[in-house]
């Protein structure tokens, strides 16, 4: 009995020092540090184990309500800290930019920008690529602009999967789940010396809120060899609900840092600026960013919750009837 206590105190310490960890990483008031947080789990799921194996063993002999409720806790806490746990083994995140068009391998940590993958992730699950098809962009109800990428997923020689991803309807396939991260405007800048093309570049734009309701899409392009730096957005305040028409480019351009022009651009024209250079808006894409997460547990860790409340009540029932 005395090991079983100890074995019980020692599960209640690890719980509320794997909480308490978990809750401070969430709220950033400690760096975090994934490593600790699963070594406090696996002990906590461990002792758990250990303490369950116990207090069943003094359910069959005793049938006590109380080493009843203390079965449903520690087999709470075991479900819900396991399933955690192997989010964080096998799991894997993937975050890639693409512009119309582009294919990549997401198994290729240099073609993508976030490549995070578990202790024992299955990477042979990455072996597929995902190309982006179309991004549609609309207005929520609250003059949001919102994101629907349709994504084509390719795998061995099998027949690309078509998905429609959005911030509200991730989709699935196969392990993974896709989600709809940032997006963006892509301009097409072109400036010209003389007969000479200086720059010729798709530039992505992030949003930001240019208003009440509008939003703008900024950027910058720097030629070194010119020393010249343009800085511009992308105003879509003129475009319907659909976000359709006819977007402008405002464009400032800086040489050696000092402003030497700026002005608004329609799509396909150009503009002469000092010094004998020509500016133009010679194109627009949509960029999209991807994100890709393994499926995790979420129905065990919500079961492993449930087993934890219904266990704490049975507890309090049992030491009542005590009484």
């Amino acid at each position: 009995m005395l090991a079983m206590r100890r074995w019980r105190c020692s599960l209640g310490l690890l719980a509320v020092s794997t909480t308490a960890v978990g809750v401070a990483f969430k709220l950033g008031m400690v760096p975090v540090h994934p490593e600790l947080l699963a070594a406090l789990a696996a002990a906590t799921a461990t002792t758990a184990v250990v303490s369950f194996i116990g207090d069943f063993v003094l359910l069959v002999r005793k049938r006590e309500l109380v080493a009843g409720s203390r079965c449903l806790l520690e087999f709470g806490i075991f479900l819900a800290l396991g399933a955690g746990l192997a989010n964080w083994l096998l799991g894997y995140q993937i975050a890639v930019i693409l512009n119309r068009g582009d294919r990549v391998l997401l198994g290729q940590p240099d073609r993508v920008q976030v490549h995070n993958t578990g202790p024992l992730a299955r990477v042979h699950e990455l072996d597929m690529e995902i190309e982006l098809a179309k991004v549609e962009l609309d207005r929520g109800p609250d003059g949001r602009v919102m994101a629907h990428s349709s994504v084509l997923v390719h795998r061995d020689r099998e027949d690309p999967a078509r998905l429609v991803v959005s911030r509200r309807e991730p989709q699935r396939f196969g392990t993974a789940r896709f989600f709809q991260g940032a997006f963006g405007f892509a301009p097409r800048i072109v400036v010209i010396s003389g007969e000479k093309t200086v720059y010729d570049e798709i530039v992505p734009f992030t949003s930001s809120r240019g208003g009440a309701s509008d939003i703008v899409f900024t950027g910058q392009a720097n030629i070194k060899s010119e020393g010249l730096q343009v800085r511009a957005n992308v105003d879509v305040g003129s475009l319907d609900e659909a976000m359709r028409g006819h977007a402008t480019l405002a464009v400032a351009v800086s040489k050696e840092g000092v402003e030497v022009g700026r002005g608004r651009l329609r799509l396909g024209h150009f503009a002469d600026i000092p010094g004998g250079y020509r500016i133009g808006f010679a194109g627009l894409e949509r960029w999209s960013e991807i994100d890709v997460a393994r499926s995790s547990y979420p129905r065990t860790i919500r079961a492993g919750l449930a087993l934890i409340l219904l266990g704490s009540i049975v507890w309090l029932v049992g030491v009542l009837s005590k009484k």
